[in-house]
């Protein structure tokens, strides 16, 4: 239900825009990254929805 209201209330795109190329990482669980860049994260930027 919470996932539901954020999906519907905000727009999450990825940091540097749609070009951004994103790989995957190997371990325990495959887990996207931005690549060239350390680390396991993917940044998003959270902005209101305004429909």
């Amino acid at each position: 239900m919470v996932l539901s209201i954020v999906i519907k209330n905000f727009v999450l795109e990825v940091r540097d825009g749609p070009d951004t190329k994103v790989e995957m990482t190997r371990g325990i669980k495959m887990r996207p990254k931005v690549a060239g860049e350390d680390g396991i994260k993917v940044p998003l930027m959270v902005r209101p929805y305004k429909g």
